[in-house]
Protein backbone atom coordinates (compact mmCIF):
# COMPACT_ATOMS: atom_id res chain seq x y z
CA UNK A 1 0.00 0.00 0.00
CA UNK A 2 2.61 2.20 1.05
CA UNK A 3 4.71 1.53 -2.11
CA UNK A 4 1.25 2.47 -4.50
CA UNK A 5 1.17 5.56 -2.48
CA UNK A 6 4.82 7.10 -3.03
CA UNK A 7 3.97 6.01 -6.89
CA UNK A 8 0.94 7.53 -7.12
CA UNK A 9 1.43 10.92 -5.27
CA UNK A 10 5.13 11.64 -5.66
CA UNK A 11 6.13 9.07 -8.58
CA UNK A 12 9.62 10.88 -10.59
CA UNK A 13 10.95 7.57 -11.58
CA UNK A 14 13.49 7.17 -13.90
CA UNK A 15 12.38 5.61 -17.26
CA UNK A 16 13.87 2.14 -17.88
CA UNK A 17 15.75 3.02 -20.76
CA UNK A 18 16.27 7.22 -21.01
CA UNK A 19 18.34 7.22 -24.54
CA UNK A 20 20.13 9.82 -25.72
CA UNK A 21 22.52 10.88 -28.59
CA UNK A 22 26.23 10.44 -28.36
CA UNK A 23 28.48 12.97 -29.73
CA UNK A 24 32.23 13.66 -29.95
CA UNK A 25 34.75 13.36 -26.69
CA UNK A 26 35.96 17.36 -27.14
CA UNK A 27 31.97 18.39 -27.56
CA UNK A 28 31.45 20.56 -24.65
CA UNK A 29 29.32 19.76 -22.14
CA UNK A 30 26.17 22.33 -22.50
CA UNK A 31 23.01 19.66 -22.58
CA UNK A 32 21.08 16.51 -21.95
CA UNK A 33 20.01 14.72 -25.03
CA UNK A 34 16.21 13.79 -25.09
CA UNK A 35 14.29 11.36 -26.53
CA UNK A 36 11.59 12.49 -28.86
CA UNK A 37 9.36 10.41 -31.05
CA UNK A 38 11.69 7.31 -30.46
CA UNK A 39 8.96 4.60 -31.82
CA UNK A 40 8.84 6.16 -35.55
CA UNK A 41 10.69 5.26 -38.48
CA UNK A 42 10.45 6.96 -42.07
CA UNK A 43 6.62 7.69 -40.66
CA UNK A 44 5.33 4.12 -39.37
CA UNK A 45 5.35 3.31 -36.06
CA UNK A 46 7.02 1.19 -34.08
CA UNK A 47 5.30 -1.75 -32.11
CA UNK A 48 4.27 -5.08 -31.54
CA UNK A 49 1.77 -8.26 -31.84
CA UNK A 50 1.18 -10.95 -29.22
CA UNK A 51 0.85 -14.31 -30.38
CA UNK A 52 0.82 -17.83 -29.10
CA UNK A 53 3.76 -20.87 -28.90
CA UNK A 54 4.92 -23.92 -28.09
CA UNK A 55 8.19 -23.84 -25.80
CA UNK A 56 9.85 -27.13 -24.18
CA UNK A 57 12.43 -27.52 -21.88
CA UNK A 58 14.91 -27.68 -25.03
CA UNK A 59 15.00 -23.86 -25.04
CA UNK A 60 15.49 -23.45 -21.18
CA UNK A 61 11.86 -21.96 -20.54
CA UNK A 62 10.37 -24.66 -18.37
CA UNK A 63 11.47 -27.48 -16.42
CA UNK A 64 10.29 -30.99 -18.01
CA UNK A 65 10.17 -31.55 -21.75
CA UNK A 66 6.53 -31.05 -22.34
CA UNK A 67 5.61 -28.69 -24.51
CA UNK A 68 3.36 -26.08 -23.31
CA UNK A 69 1.92 -22.82 -24.51
CA UNK A 70 3.35 -19.77 -24.04
CA UNK A 71 2.91 -15.78 -25.90
CA UNK A 72 5.39 -14.35 -27.12
CA UNK A 73 5.86 -11.19 -29.34
CA UNK A 74 6.28 -9.96 -32.72
CA UNK A 75 7.91 -6.57 -33.13
CA UNK A 76 5.81 -4.88 -35.98
CA UNK A 77 5.98 -1.80 -38.24
CA UNK A 78 2.43 -0.06 -39.13
CA UNK A 79 1.34 2.78 -41.16
CA UNK A 80 -0.89 4.78 -39.50
CA UNK A 81 -2.57 6.67 -42.31
CA UNK A 82 -3.75 3.01 -44.02
CA UNK A 83 -3.67 0.74 -40.99
CA UNK A 84 -1.30 -1.55 -43.06
CA UNK A 85 1.25 -3.52 -40.77
CA UNK A 86 4.37 -5.74 -40.99
CA UNK A 87 7.05 -7.68 -39.21
CA UNK A 88 9.80 -5.76 -39.36
CA UNK A 89 11.71 -8.39 -40.32
CA UNK A 90 13.02 -8.72 -43.82
CA UNK A 91 13.88 -12.09 -44.37
CA UNK A 92 10.76 -13.23 -46.93
CA UNK A 93 11.93 -17.14 -45.80
CA UNK A 94 11.65 -16.54 -42.05
CA UNK A 95 8.44 -17.54 -39.90
CA UNK A 96 8.69 -14.42 -37.71
CA UNK A 97 8.03 -16.87 -34.79
CA UNK A 98 10.38 -18.23 -31.61
CA UNK A 99 11.38 -21.48 -32.80
CA UNK A 100 12.55 -19.95 -36.30
CA UNK A 101 15.30 -17.58 -34.14
CA UNK A 102 13.78 -14.60 -35.83
CA UNK A 103 15.27 -11.53 -34.48
CA UNK A 104 12.09 -9.32 -34.16
CA UNK A 105 10.31 -12.32 -32.24
CA UNK A 106 10.85 -13.13 -28.52
CA UNK A 107 9.12 -14.85 -25.66
CA UNK A 108 9.69 -11.89 -23.23
CA UNK A 109 7.75 -8.69 -23.27
CA UNK A 110 9.31 -5.91 -25.57
CA UNK A 111 9.22 -1.82 -24.38
CA UNK A 112 11.54 1.10 -25.50
CA UNK A 113 12.23 1.19 -28.91
CA UNK A 114 13.95 3.71 -29.81
CA UNK A 115 15.75 4.14 -33.58
CA UNK A 116 18.92 6.17 -34.55
CA UNK A 117 18.97 6.27 -37.94
CA UNK A 118 17.60 3.12 -39.86
CA UNK A 119 18.89 0.69 -36.42
CA UNK A 120 16.06 0.19 -34.24
CA UNK A 121 16.98 -0.59 -30.19
CA UNK A 122 14.41 -2.55 -28.22
CA UNK A 123 14.63 -4.20 -24.60
CA UNK A 124 13.10 -7.82 -23.93
CA UNK A 125 12.55 -8.85 -20.34
CA UNK A 126 10.88 -10.99 -18.07
CA UNK A 127 10.82 -13.67 -15.50
CA UNK A 128 12.65 -17.36 -17.28
CA UNK A 129 10.35 -20.48 -15.46
CA UNK A 130 12.11 -23.40 -14.11
CA UNK A 131 12.14 -25.89 -11.43
CA UNK A 132 8.15 -27.56 -11.28
CA UNK A 133 7.67 -26.91 -15.36
CA UNK A 134 4.27 -24.87 -14.37
CA UNK A 135 5.38 -22.34 -16.92
CA UNK A 136 4.61 -19.20 -16.27
CA UNK A 137 0.68 -19.67 -15.73
CA UNK A 138 1.31 -21.60 -12.53
CA UNK A 139 2.95 -18.17 -11.10
CA UNK A 140 5.12 -20.40 -8.87
CA UNK A 141 8.76 -21.38 -9.50
CA UNK A 142 9.51 -17.73 -11.38
CA UNK A 143 13.17 -17.84 -12.49
CA UNK A 144 16.04 -14.84 -13.19
CA UNK A 145 14.60 -11.57 -14.46
CA UNK A 146 15.80 -11.74 -18.18
CA UNK A 147 17.06 -8.51 -19.95
CA UNK A 148 18.06 -8.71 -23.63
CA UNK A 149 18.75 -5.26 -25.50
CA UNK A 150 18.90 -6.10 -29.48
CA UNK A 151 18.80 -4.31 -32.05
CA UNK A 152 17.65 -4.36 -35.92
CA UNK A 153 18.49 -2.92 -38.99
CA UNK A 154 15.25 -1.95 -40.65
CA UNK A 155 17.05 -0.82 -44.13
CA UNK A 156 19.51 -4.34 -44.49
CA UNK A 157 17.84 -6.43 -42.00
CA UNK A 158 21.31 -6.60 -39.91
CA UNK A 159 21.12 -7.16 -36.38
CA UNK A 160 22.70 -8.28 -32.94
CA UNK A 161 22.34 -8.09 -29.67
CA UNK A 162 24.25 -5.86 -27.26
CA UNK A 163 23.56 -8.05 -24.40
CA UNK A 164 21.72 -10.98 -22.71
CA UNK A 165 21.63 -11.25 -18.94
CA UNK A 166 19.48 -13.32 -16.32
CA UNK A 167 19.83 -11.27 -12.89
CA UNK A 168 17.87 -10.11 -10.11
CA UNK A 169 18.11 -6.85 -11.08
CA UNK A 170 16.89 -4.32 -14.37
CA UNK A 171 19.38 -4.07 -16.80
CA UNK A 172 19.40 -0.12 -17.66
CA UNK A 173 20.90 1.34 -20.77
CA UNK A 174 21.75 4.80 -22.85
CA UNK A 175 21.99 4.51 -26.34
CA UNK A 176 23.47 6.93 -28.90
CA UNK A 177 24.36 7.38 -32.33
CA UNK A 178 27.03 5.38 -31.80
CA UNK A 179 27.79 3.76 -28.37
CA UNK A 180 25.32 1.95 -26.08
CA UNK A 181 26.32 2.70 -22.34
CA UNK A 182 25.09 0.09 -19.46
CA UNK A 183 26.18 -1.68 -16.19
CA UNK A 184 26.09 -5.16 -16.17
CA UNK A 185 27.18 -8.24 -13.26
CA UNK A 186 30.10 -10.21 -14.10
CA UNK A 187 31.97 -12.85 -11.78
CA UNK A 188 36.01 -11.93 -11.58
CA UNK A 189 38.19 -14.57 -9.50
CA UNK A 190 35.16 -15.45 -7.76
CA UNK A 191 33.99 -12.28 -6.93
CA UNK A 192 31.01 -10.31 -7.91
CA UNK A 193 31.47 -6.91 -9.79
CA UNK A 194 29.96 -4.60 -11.55
CA UNK A 195 30.80 -3.86 -15.13
CA UNK A 196 30.32 -0.18 -16.98
CA UNK A 197 30.50 -1.29 -20.68
CA UNK A 198 30.01 0.69 -23.83
CA UNK A 199 29.24 -1.01 -27.04
CA UNK A 200 29.91 1.00 -30.11
CA UNK A 201 27.68 -0.75 -32.55
CA UNK A 202 29.21 0.77 -35.90
CA UNK A 203 31.87 -1.41 -35.14
CA UNK A 204 30.67 -4.08 -33.02
CA UNK A 205 33.48 -3.93 -30.31
CA UNK A 206 33.16 -3.27 -26.30
CA UNK A 207 35.13 -1.04 -24.19
CA UNK A 208 35.08 -1.59 -20.47
CA UNK A 209 34.69 2.00 -19.09
CA UNK A 210 34.88 1.06 -15.23
CA UNK A 211 34.33 -2.13 -13.09
CA UNK A 212 33.33 -1.46 -9.27
CA UNK A 213 32.34 -3.50 -6.48
CA UNK A 214 29.04 -2.30 -5.78
CA UNK A 215 25.83 -1.92 -8.33
CA UNK A 216 25.66 0.97 -10.00
CA UNK A 217 22.89 2.27 -12.67
CA UNK A 218 23.17 4.64 -15.71
CA UNK A 219 20.85 7.14 -15.46
CA UNK A 220 21.46 10.00 -17.95
CA UNK A 221 23.95 10.76 -20.96
CA UNK A 222 24.92 14.69 -22.08
CA UNK A 223 26.22 15.43 -25.28
CA UNK A 224 30.07 15.53 -23.61
CA UNK A 225 29.71 12.48 -20.81
CA UNK A 226 28.02 9.97 -19.23
CA UNK A 227 26.28 9.66 -15.71
CA UNK A 228 25.81 6.77 -13.83
CA UNK A 229 24.86 6.17 -9.56
CA UNK A 230 24.83 3.76 -7.34
CA UNK A 231 21.69 1.53 -6.47
CA UNK A 232 19.18 3.25 -4.00
CA UNK A 233 17.51 -0.02 -2.90
CA UNK A 234 19.14 -0.16 0.52
CA UNK A 235 19.76 3.71 0.83
CA UNK A 236 18.13 6.06 3.70
CA UNK A 237 19.73 9.41 3.06
CA UNK A 238 20.16 10.60 -0.25
CA UNK A 239 23.73 11.90 0.62
CA UNK A 240 24.71 8.71 0.88
CA UNK A 241 24.41 8.36 -3.24
CA UNK A 242 27.15 7.86 -4.92
CA UNK A 243 26.87 10.00 -8.08
CA UNK A 244 30.02 9.93 -10.97
CA UNK A 245 30.38 11.05 -14.47
CA UNK A 246 32.77 9.57 -17.18
CA UNK A 247 33.93 10.58 -20.64
CA UNK A 248 32.80 8.60 -23.54
CA UNK A 249 36.16 6.91 -23.46
CA UNK A 250 35.49 6.19 -19.72
CA UNK A 251 38.11 8.86 -18.92
CA UNK A 252 38.16 11.91 -16.80
CA UNK A 253 35.78 10.32 -13.94
CA UNK A 254 34.22 13.35 -12.07
CA UNK A 255 32.18 12.35 -8.66
CA UNK A 256 28.73 14.86 -9.36
CA UNK A 257 26.16 15.83 -6.59
CA UNK A 258 23.29 13.04 -5.52
CA UNK A 259 20.67 15.30 -6.90
CA UNK A 260 20.85 14.16 -9.81
CA UNK A 261 19.08 11.53 -9.04
CA UNK A 262 15.93 13.16 -9.22
CA UNK A 263 16.42 14.60 -12.72
CA UNK A 264 13.12 15.17 -14.31
CA UNK A 265 13.89 17.36 -17.13
CA UNK A 266 15.91 19.43 -18.78
CA UNK A 267 16.60 22.86 -20.81
CA UNK A 268 20.04 23.32 -22.35
CA UNK A 269 22.38 23.61 -19.50
CA UNK A 270 20.10 23.80 -16.78
CA UNK A 271 18.29 20.84 -14.91
CA UNK A 272 15.34 20.43 -13.27
CA UNK A 273 15.58 17.41 -10.21
CA UNK A 274 13.30 16.55 -7.57
CA UNK A 275 14.43 16.46 -4.36
CA UNK A 276 14.91 13.21 -1.94
CA UNK A 277 14.74 13.52 1.67
CA UNK A 278 15.54 10.31 4.18
CA UNK A 279 13.20 7.73 4.19
CA UNK A 280 14.15 5.68 7.73
CA UNK A 281 13.30 2.38 7.99
CA UNK A 282 11.75 2.65 4.65
CA UNK A 283 13.08 1.02 1.14
CA UNK A 284 15.05 3.31 -0.80
CA UNK A 285 14.86 7.29 -0.88
CA UNK A 286 11.54 9.17 0.02
CA UNK A 287 10.51 11.83 -3.01
CA UNK A 288 9.49 14.76 -1.33
CA UNK A 289 7.15 17.54 -3.23
CA UNK A 290 9.97 19.53 -4.20
CA UNK A 291 12.52 20.26 -6.60
CA UNK A 292 16.14 21.51 -7.62
CA UNK A 293 17.28 23.76 -9.98
CA UNK A 294 20.59 22.37 -11.59
CA UNK A 295 23.23 24.58 -13.66
CA UNK A 296 25.24 21.55 -15.71
CA UNK A 297 27.89 24.25 -16.42
CA UNK A 298 28.49 25.54 -12.84
CA UNK A 299 27.30 22.39 -11.33
CA UNK A 300 25.48 24.95 -8.79
CA UNK A 301 22.05 23.85 -7.57
CA UNK A 302 18.91 25.71 -5.69
CA UNK A 303 15.56 24.88 -4.43
CA UNK A 304 13.00 25.75 -7.29
CA UNK A 305 10.27 27.21 -7.28
CA UNK A 306 11.23 29.47 -4.04
CA UNK A 307 9.41 28.28 -1.31
CA UNK A 308 6.51 26.17 -2.31
CA UNK A 309 6.15 22.56 -3.16
CA UNK A 310 5.30 21.14 -6.53
CA UNK A 311 3.26 17.92 -6.83
CA UNK A 312 4.45 18.03 -10.64
CA UNK A 313 6.38 20.37 -12.85
CA UNK A 314 6.69 20.93 -16.69
CA UNK A 315 8.60 23.48 -19.19
CA UNK A 316 6.35 25.50 -21.70
CA UNK A 317 8.87 26.17 -24.31
CA UNK A 318 6.34 29.18 -26.24
CA UNK A 319 6.78 31.49 -22.98
CA UNK A 320 10.01 30.08 -21.29
CA UNK A 321 8.11 29.49 -17.95
CA UNK A 322 7.66 26.41 -15.50
CA UNK A 323 3.85 25.43 -14.76
CA UNK A 324 2.83 23.39 -11.64
CA UNK A 325 0.34 21.98 -9.72
CA UNK A 326 0.40 22.79 -5.86
CA UNK A 327 -1.98 22.11 -3.37
CA UNK A 328 -2.24 23.52 0.23
CA UNK A 329 -0.07 21.58 2.78
CA UNK A 330 0.94 19.29 0.33
CA UNK A 331 4.46 19.76 1.55
CA UNK A 332 3.66 17.78 4.70
CA UNK A 333 1.73 15.01 2.82
CA UNK A 334 5.04 13.43 1.81
CA UNK A 335 5.68 12.64 5.59
CA UNK A 336 2.23 10.99 6.28
CA UNK A 337 3.39 7.18 5.52
CA UNK A 338 3.78 4.54 8.15
CA UNK A 339 7.83 4.82 7.96
CA UNK A 340 7.95 8.09 8.72
CA UNK A 341 5.42 8.93 11.12
CA UNK A 342 6.73 5.87 13.20
CA UNK A 343 9.97 6.99 13.17
CA UNK A 344 8.86 10.36 14.16
CA UNK A 345 6.91 8.20 17.23
CA UNK A 346 9.78 6.75 18.18
CA UNK A 347 7.95 3.14 17.32
CA UNK A 348 9.11 0.28 15.57
CA UNK A 349 6.55 -0.29 12.34
CA UNK A 350 4.96 -3.44 13.42
CA UNK A 351 3.62 -1.13 17.06
CA UNK A 352 2.80 1.69 14.64
CA UNK A 353 0.86 -0.70 12.32
CA UNK A 354 -0.78 -1.75 15.36
CA UNK A 355 -1.74 1.33 17.32
CA UNK A 356 -4.26 3.99 16.84
CA UNK A 357 -1.87 6.38 15.21
CA UNK A 358 -1.95 4.16 11.57
CA UNK A 359 -5.82 5.33 11.53
CA UNK A 360 -4.82 9.02 12.68
CA UNK A 361 -2.32 9.11 9.60
CA UNK A 362 -4.78 8.22 7.49
CA UNK A 363 -7.23 10.38 8.18
CA UNK A 364 -4.05 13.10 8.43
CA UNK A 365 -3.60 12.22 4.32
CA UNK A 366 -7.21 12.47 3.47
CA UNK A 367 -7.36 15.48 4.21
CA UNK A 368 -3.89 16.97 3.22
CA UNK A 369 -5.13 15.61 -0.35
CA UNK A 370 -9.12 15.96 -0.66
CA UNK A 371 -10.05 19.20 1.85
CA UNK A 372 -7.52 21.01 0.40
CA UNK A 373 -7.53 23.21 -3.24
CA UNK A 374 -4.92 23.31 -5.81
CA UNK A 375 -3.89 25.79 -7.87
CA UNK A 376 -2.07 25.64 -10.99
CA UNK A 377 0.64 28.03 -10.84
CA UNK A 378 3.65 29.02 -13.18
CA UNK A 379 6.96 30.86 -12.74
CA UNK A 380 10.12 31.89 -14.41
CA UNK A 381 13.84 30.17 -14.16
CA UNK A 382 14.75 32.11 -11.56
CA UNK A 383 11.81 30.49 -9.07
CA UNK A 384 10.06 33.99 -8.76
CA UNK A 385 7.23 35.73 -10.45
CA UNK A 386 5.51 33.53 -9.50
CA UNK A 387 1.69 33.71 -11.23
CA UNK A 388 -1.44 31.30 -10.05
CA UNK A 389 -3.66 30.80 -13.26
CA UNK A 390 -6.19 28.21 -11.98
CA UNK A 391 -7.58 27.59 -8.74
CA UNK A 392 -8.87 23.79 -8.60
CA UNK A 393 -11.87 22.86 -5.79
CA UNK A 394 -11.50 20.51 -3.03
CA UNK A 395 -12.06 16.98 -3.82
CA UNK A 396 -9.54 16.05 -6.11
CA UNK A 397 -5.79 15.46 -5.93
CA UNK A 398 -3.61 15.79 -8.78
CA UNK A 399 -0.15 13.86 -8.87
CA UNK A 400 1.79 12.65 -11.52
CA UNK A 401 0.75 10.35 -14.02
CA UNK A 402 2.14 6.66 -14.48
CA UNK A 403 3.92 5.65 -17.17
CA UNK A 404 1.76 8.31 -19.04
CA UNK A 405 2.60 9.38 -22.49
CA UNK A 406 1.61 11.92 -25.01
CA UNK A 407 2.34 12.07 -28.71
CA UNK A 408 4.80 9.54 -28.24
CA UNK A 409 6.85 11.61 -26.02
CA UNK A 410 8.12 9.81 -22.35
CA UNK A 411 6.73 11.56 -19.23
CA UNK A 412 8.74 12.98 -16.70
CA UNK A 413 12.32 12.07 -18.93
CA UNK A 414 11.38 14.60 -21.71
CA UNK A 415 12.64 18.47 -22.46
CA UNK A 416 9.04 19.80 -21.16
CA UNK A 417 8.02 17.52 -18.12
CA UNK A 418 4.68 16.75 -17.38
CA UNK A 419 3.89 19.84 -19.82
CA UNK A 420 2.74 17.93 -23.38
CA UNK A 421 5.35 19.31 -26.57
CA UNK A 422 2.81 21.14 -27.86
CA UNK A 423 2.66 23.54 -24.62
CA UNK A 424 -0.84 23.30 -24.91
CA UNK A 425 -1.62 20.88 -21.54
CA UNK A 426 -0.06 19.73 -18.06
CA UNK A 427 -0.39 15.81 -17.69
CA UNK A 428 -1.52 14.43 -14.55
CA UNK A 429 -3.35 11.66 -12.44
CA UNK A 430 -6.41 12.73 -10.63
CA UNK A 431 -7.18 11.29 -7.30
CA UNK A 432 -10.70 11.30 -5.87
CA UNK A 433 -11.94 9.97 -2.83
CA UNK A 434 -14.89 6.86 -3.54
CA UNK A 435 -16.68 4.75 -1.79
CA UNK A 436 -15.07 2.76 1.76
CA UNK A 437 -12.21 4.76 1.23
CA UNK A 438 -11.33 3.61 -2.61
CA UNK A 439 -9.20 5.78 -4.57
CA UNK A 440 -10.67 6.80 -7.83
CA UNK A 441 -7.86 7.54 -10.13
CA UNK A 442 -8.17 8.64 -13.79
CA UNK A 443 -5.03 10.33 -16.46
CA UNK A 444 -5.89 13.55 -17.12
CA UNK A 445 -4.51 16.61 -18.62
CA UNK A 446 -5.00 20.37 -18.05
CA UNK A 447 -5.94 23.19 -20.62
CA UNK A 448 -2.82 25.75 -19.34
CA UNK A 449 -4.94 28.21 -21.28
CA UNK A 450 -8.58 27.00 -20.21
CA UNK A 451 -8.23 25.28 -17.03
CA UNK A 452 -9.95 22.82 -18.68
CA UNK A 453 -9.66 18.84 -17.37
CA UNK A 454 -9.63 16.46 -20.20
CA UNK A 455 -9.75 12.85 -19.41
CA UNK A 456 -7.37 10.39 -21.07
CA UNK A 457 -8.26 6.65 -19.71
CA UNK A 458 -11.52 5.46 -17.98
CA UNK A 459 -10.94 5.76 -14.02
CA UNK A 460 -9.46 3.39 -12.03
CA UNK A 461 -11.33 2.59 -8.79
CA UNK A 462 -8.03 1.36 -7.44
CA UNK A 463 -8.11 -0.27 -4.00
CA UNK A 464 -8.64 0.69 -0.68
CA UNK A 465 -5.97 2.73 1.44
Amino acid sequence: MIKRLFSLLLACLFVLLPFASCAKKETPETRVVNCRGCNEWNGRTIGSESFEFLESAATGYYGRSTKQKGTAVRITLTDEKTGESRCICLDPLCYHDVASGCPAATRYPVSNYYVVGDVLFYLCQGNTWHGNGLGPSSGTSAGDLHSELRFYNLSTGDYGTVFEVDDSQTRYALIGDRYVFYVIADVEDGEIVYKFERFDYLKGTYLTCGVFEKEYVVTFMTDARVYIASSSISVHDPADLEYLSFDYEGGDRREESYVLSGLTMSQGTTLVCRKYAPFPGGIGLLETPYYYFYNLTTREYREFPENEPANMIGYRESDGRYYYLTSERSDLLWSANPYMRSAELGMTYAEFAKSEEMQRMYEERDEYMFNRKTYLKSCDASGGDVKTHFEFPEGTFFCPPTGLTYDNERIPLSGTGYVSADGLWILAESITLGEKGRWITTDVRINLETGEIEELGSPDPGLPF
